[in-house]
C-alpha cells in the first residue's frame, strides 16, 4: 500500500455550497388543499427514498383536519412532478399543525429505482385541510447554486412554478425506510440554522473551532476551505490535530494574516506548509482558531439529530470547539469539546490516497467527498 498523488485536490464536504453570502429563507404556504411543495432530485443509488423531513416555519392556524401527504412521483416532460406515482410506491401522510422538524415516512412501498432516476419527492395538503402553515424549503439566498435537485411550487389555484437550488443547498433530508438519510448532492438535511455564527476573536471562549472527522482510507491533507468572515484585525491560524478530546497533539498549524485575502467573500482556500498523512479510522479535528484583536466567524449549519448529517457529510464529521488559550494554539491543557449535531464551514482537502494495494483498502467511499480544486 502506498499513497498515491491524484492530479487535483479532492475536497472532503458537501457539493453545492457557495455561501458568498446567507440571505433569506423562502417558505411555501399551505392554506388549501391541493398546496404543493417539491424537491426533484436524482437516485443517488437503487435505495428507494421512503422519508422526507423538512421544517415548518410556521403556523398561523392550527387547524384540526387534513394531512400532509408524501409521495414520490415521475417527473414531466417539463421537469415538473407529473402527479404519477413511480410504479408500487406508496403514500406517507401526516397530521401537523406545530412549527418544527418533522418527518413523514411511508413513500417506498415495494417500489424500485435505478440509480440515477429522476423523481419528485411531492409534498401536498391534503383532503380537508383547514390548516393554515408554512414549510421552508430555501435555507438561504439563491444564487451560484446547483440547477439540480431543484424545488417547484404550487398553488392549488395555480400552476407549478420551478427554482433551482441555491448557495447553501436544500433543507430537505431524505431517507430509507430504516432511517438512513441518502446523500443526495444539494439537499443537505432538514439544517434548522444557517448562519455566521457568533464572532470570536483571540482572546474569547472558545477562540477555535472547527470539525472533527475520519478518513475512510489513508489518505494525505493539504490544508482546508474554510467559510470565513473577518473583523479589522483579522489574523487567524489553521490547525489539523489527532486525540483533540483527549491530549490534542498538533500535526500541523499555519498562521494567516486576513491582510493579505482578496476581497470579503466567505470562501477562503487555506493550505498548510507541507501535506499531512492521515490513517484511516483515526479521528482527526480541522480548525480555524483566532489571532488578532478582532473578531472572525465561522459559517454554521446545525440539525435536530445527528443521522441527518449523513446527507450532509457523514455522521462523524461534525462540530468542535475549545479555549486553545490566548497566544497558544497548541495549548495541549485545553481539550476540545464537540457538538455532533452541528457543522462548521471549514473542509479538509485531500490530495493523496490509498492505491487500494495490498491490505490498504479500496476506492475512497466518504459520501461527502467531491473534486476540482486546482492544485
Amino acid at each position: 500500500m502506498t499513497l498515491t498523488l491524484i492530479r487535483n485536490p479532492a475536497l472532503l464536504m458537501p457539493i453545492g455550497l457557495h455561501p458568498a453570502t446567507i440571505g433569506a429563507n423562502a417558505n411555501q404556504q399551505f392554506n388549501a388543499a391541493g398546496d404543493k411543495l417539491a424537491i426533484i432530485f436524482h437516485c443517488p443509488s437503487t435505495d428507494v427514498p421512503d422519508q422526507i423531513t423538512f421544517e415548518v416555519a410556521a403556523v398561523t392556524t392550527a387547524g384540526t383536519a387534513g394531512n400532509i401527504e408524501a409521495t414520490l412521483e415521475t417527473v414531466a416532460a417539463d421537469g415538473t412532478p407529473s402527479g404519477t406515482p413511480v410504479t408500487n410506491s406508496a403514500t406517507g401522510s401526516a397530521a401537523i399543525s406545530t412549527t418544527g422538524v418533522k418527518t413523514i415516512p411511508g413513500m417506498d412501498g415495494t417500489a424500485t429505482v435505478a440509480e440515477g432516476d429522476l423523481v419528485a419527492l411531492v409534498l401536498t395538503a391534503g383532503a380537508g385541510w383547514d390548516r393554515d402553515l408554512t414549510i421552508k424549503y430555501r435555507g438561504g439566498a439563491v444564487g451560484a447554486g446547483l440547477s439540480i435537485p431543484y424545488y417547484a411550487t404550487k398553488d392549488t389555484a395555480g400552476s407549478w412554478v420551478k427554482a433551482s437550488a441555491h448557495n447553501v443547498g436544500l433543507p430537505f433530508g431524505v431517507a430509507k425506510a430504516d432511517g438512513t438519510y441518502l446523500h443526495i448532492p444539494g439537499l443537505h438535511g432538514c439544517f434548522t440554522t444557517n448562519i455566521t455564527q457568533t464572532a470570536y476573536a483571540d482572546a474569547s471562549n472558545p477562540d477555535e473551532m472547527g470539525n472533527q472527522f475520519i478518513p475512510d482510507v489513508p489518505c494525505a491533507l493539504v490544508g482546508a476551505l474554510a467559510f470565513l468572515a473577518l473583523g479589522t484585525n483579522r489574523d487567524y491560524s489553521l490547525s489539523l490535530y489527532s486525540s483533540h478530546l483527549a491530549t490534542p497533539s498538533q500535526l500541523a498549524t499555519r498562521a494567516f494574516d486576513g491582510d493579505h485575502d482578496g476581497g470579503t467573500n466567505l470562501l477562503r482556500y487555506l493550505r498548510f506548509a507541507a501535506p499531512v498523512n492521515l490513517t484511516a479510522g483515526t479521528t482527526y479535528a480541522i480548525t480555524v482558531k483566532a489571532r488578532g484583536t478582532s473578531n472572525i466567524t465561522l459559517h454554521q449549519w446545525d440539525f435536530t439529530s445527528n443521522a441527518e448529517l449523513d446527507g450532509f457529510v457523514t455522521k462523524d464529521f461534525f462540530w468542535t470547539q475549545r479555549d486553545g488559550g490566548a497566544g497558544a494554539p497548541a495549548n495541549p491543557g485545553n481539550n476540545f469539546a464537540n457538538t455532533n449535531t452541528r457543522v462548521a464551514g471549514v473542509f479538509p482537502i485531500l490530495k493523496k490516497f490509498d492505491d487500494g494495494a495490498a491490505a490498504g483498502g479500496g476506492l475512497v467511499r466518504h459520501g461527502g467527498m467531491s473534486g476540482g480544486l486546482t492544485g
